[in-house]
C-alpha cells in the first residue's frame, strides 16, 4: 500500500477562515460550487442522491455539481467505499453515476482504508473541510462543524493531499 503520510509544508499561513457550524456549511459549499470557474476537487465519505426531492438542500448542491461540469468546470469526486454488502455502496455507488453523466470524473476510493474525509478545493484556492457527510441527517439533526479556508497556500496542500488519494492503487 503507497504510505500517504504527507509533510506539512506550509504553517502559519495568511488565510481567510470561516466556521461553517450546522446549516451553515450547506449553503456556504453551495455557492461556493456555483461560483466555480476552474476545478472541483471532492472527498466524501457518504453522499446521498434525494432525486425525489428537488427542494432538498443536498439536492441542491447536487444539481449545483453537476451544472458545474456541465459548464465544463474540472470536477473530480472520490467517494467510500465498504464491504461488498454495506448499504453505503450503493448510496455512493448511484452518486457515482449521476456525476460521471453530467461528465464529473467519479469514482469509489479503496474499501482500506476506508475514505473518511469530507474535503472540497475548489479552484485551487477554496478548501472546504470539516465533518459533513452530504446527507439530510447531516445538515438538519447531526451536530457537525466545518470551516471554509480562502488561501492558495492552504489549497495547495489539499489538492496534493487530494492527488494521492485520488492516485492511490
Amino acid at each position: 500500500m503507497q504510505d500517504l503520510q504527507t509533510k506539512i509544508m506550509v504553517e502559519n499561513i495568511s488565510a481567510i477562515v470561516t466556521p461553517l457550524p450546522g446549516r451553515a456549511f450547506i449553503g456556504t459549499i453551495t455557492d461556493c460550487v456555483r461560483q466555480a470557474k476552474a476545478s472541483i476537487d471532492i472527498i466524501q465519505f457518504e453522499w446521498k442522491w434525494y432525486h425525489h426531492d428537488h427542494a432538498s438542500t443536498i439536492q441542491q448542491l447536487s444539481y449545483e455539481v453537476l451544472q458545474a461540469a456541465r459548464r465544463k468546470v474540472a470536477v473530480r469526486v472520490l467517494l467510500n467505499k465498504e464491504h461488498p454488502r454495506h448499504p453505503l455502496n450503493s448510496v455512493n455507488k448511484n452518486t457515482i453515476l449521476n456525476l460521471q453523466e453530467a461528465g464529473a470524473l467519479a469514482k469509489f476510493g479503496p474499501s482500506s482504508p476506508i475514505t473518511h474525509a469530507k474535503l472540497w478545493v475548489i479552484d485551487k484556492e477554496i478548501t472546504v473541510l470539516g465533518s459533513h457527510n452530504l446527507s439530510r441527517r447531516a445538515v438538519t439533526v447531526n451536530d457537525e462543524a466545518s470551516v471554509k479556508i480562502i488561501s492558495k497556500e492552504i489549497a495547495g496542500e489539499f489538492t496534493r493531499y487530494f492527488e494521492a488519494l485520488w492516485n492511490r492503487q
